[in-house]
């Protein structure tokens, strides 16, 4: 009888852990489809969102061509004014309402969005034939990469040595997207076709 009932314990517990592990292998199912659409959604939004505000950059430095404005004066206006207004991530550090510092953080990438589809223009219209197109967009590339490396270990730097805090990061963020705009203000020069090397 103590046997019977050894049993039957031994058997209930079994089917407990058995339905147990099925319900977890259920919820990990269902969490990662969950996090596999998110995901998708996401970058289909994104996507969508992002192309839609650099049609708008391109299209508002196209109008003031159309208006009369230079190559230069058009498109230096939209990557200077997309540079300055990224420059509010630097305010994002400071804020104490987590919305208006979402809203920093929105407005920071779709005015760099904005600056990215003209950087993508001029480096079409300064080559100084369409076969140096690709070589230009390499070279941004490379730069834009590089960059992207470096921020992202100086961020992983100072999270360590500040125990976790991103005032320093977000500050040289904004910093740095008034070097950009001033950069592309100062250092950059005429946009025009620049005259072909020639062959050794």
């Amino acid at each position: 009888m103590v046997t019977a009932g050894v049993t039957a314990s031994t058997e209930q517990e079994s089917r407990a852990r058995t339905e147990a592990a099925r319900t977890g292998r259920y919820v990990v199912t269902a969490g990662l489809l969950l996090l596999l659409a998110s995901v998708l959604l996401n970058v289909v939004l994104a996507r969508k969102v992002q192309s839609f505000r650099q049609f708008q950059s391109t299209k508002a430095s196209d109008r003031l061509l159309k208006a009369g404005w230079s190559h230069t004066a058009a498109r230096k206006t939209c990557l200077v004014g997309g540079m300055a207004m990224a420059s509010c991530i630097g305010l994002s550090a400071v804020v104490e309402s987590t919305w208006l510092c979402l809203a920093l953080f929105t407005l920071a990438y779709a005015s760099l969005s904005f600056t990215g589809a003209n950087v993508w223009t001029v480096g079409s219209e300064i080559a100084p034939t369409p076969g140096h197109v690709a070589s230009i967009g390499g070279l941004q590339n490379f730069a834009g990469n590089l960059a992207g490396i470096m921020i992202t270990t100086f961020t992983g730097v100072m999270l360590v040595l500040t125990k976790g805090s991103f005032l320093i990061p977000l500050a040289v963020a904004g910093g740095l997207c008034v070097v950009g705009a001033l950069s592309y203000l100062f250092l950059v020069g005429k946009v025009e076709p620049l005259p072909p090397l020639e062959p050794l």
